[in-house]
């Protein structure tokens, strides 16, 4: 139960189709007890929740380096020891993972039923998980994204691809958030062809895009050269290598996860996400 934040927020970037996430949750309701009720009475209900909510934090501030506020509401101090809870809601202000950086993160579960266990060192989800999640980036987080060790091994690979290293090589990149759009500046080293083989040039390359919401992804859209607008079959699937809002991100191999995206917009400088995931009963 310990991991269940920091599993779910790892999958901000994985792909989905469109679902009705209803229909994952569990109809389970569980009895109160009488020995659950007395455990209540005695404060034991609020003491069990807090340790668990508390270690929560503590597991997640120490696996991503973020900061998070977790809130948990149980059935009955019982339910709670055996992994049963209502909901589940964790908010950071600024998490990041693995080269992914995002601000005013919300999470939360969907289900009014929910349980999971933790064996043999393994988190196990006992039943399917549904968690709604909201979250920005703003230009900071943009910034840091680019400059992390993933993006710029897609700038690498693509550098040390003998064909296009040929032609040319990026030598430097920025995405800037402004008038609700993307903004792309490359600077762009071109080797010359044939006789002027020698000859190296350094090109300045800026193009705007818009972001869209398509088959759960975040796609880059309307791509745009000096205010002419390119043929976007051609050009986007290259493009949207270099999308730094559409990252996927590793699940340990004992848990399968969905993330659908509902919605993507620009607005006042900041990328705004929020979408549908599911975790899978193990």
């Amino acid at each position: 139960m310990k991991k269940l934040i920091y599993i779910a927020v790892s999958m901000l970037f994985l792909s989905a189709n469109a679902k009705d996430y209803s229909v994952f949750c569990s109809s389970t309701t569980p009895p109160k007890t009488v020995s659950g009720a007395f455990m209540s009475t005695l404060g034991i209900n609020s003491v069990s929740r807090n340790i668990i909510e508390k270690q929560i934090e503590k597991t997640l501030k120490k696996e991503t380096n973020s900061k998070f506020k977790v809130k948990i509401n149980n059935f009955y101090a019982t339910n709670i020891l055996s992994g049963q809870f209502q909901s589940l809601s964790a908010k950071s202000d600024l998490f990041s993972y693995d080269g992914l950086y995002l601000s005013d993160l919300n999470v939360n579960t969907i289900c009014p039923y929910n349980k999971v266990s933790y064996r043999d060192d393994k988190l196990l989800f006992d039943e399917n998980m549904v968690l709604s999640y909201f979250a920005k980036i703003t230009q900071s987080e943009l910034d840091k994204i680019v400059s992390s060790a993933e993006f710029q091994k897609i700038i690498r690979d693509l550098n040390n691809d003998e064909t296009i290293s040929s032609i040319m090589q990026i030598k430097s990149a920025k995405v800037i958030l402004k008038d609700n759009k993307l903004y792309f500046k490359y600077g762009i080293l071109f080797n010359g062809f044939g006789f002027f083989k020698t000859r190296k040039n350094m090109l300045n390359l800026v193009f705007s895009a818009d972001l869209k919401v398509a088959e759960g992804q975040v796609k880059i859209c309307n791509f745009s050269l000096n205010s002419k607008t390119f043929n976007n079959n051609m050009f986007l699937p290259v493009i949207n290598k270099f999308n730094p809002t559409n990252w996927k991100i590793d699940i340990d191999k004992d848990n399968e996860g969905e993330l659908e995206v509902k919605e993507v917009k620009i607005e006042n400088s900041t990328i705004f996400l929020s979408g549908i995931i599911l975790i899978k009963k193990s």
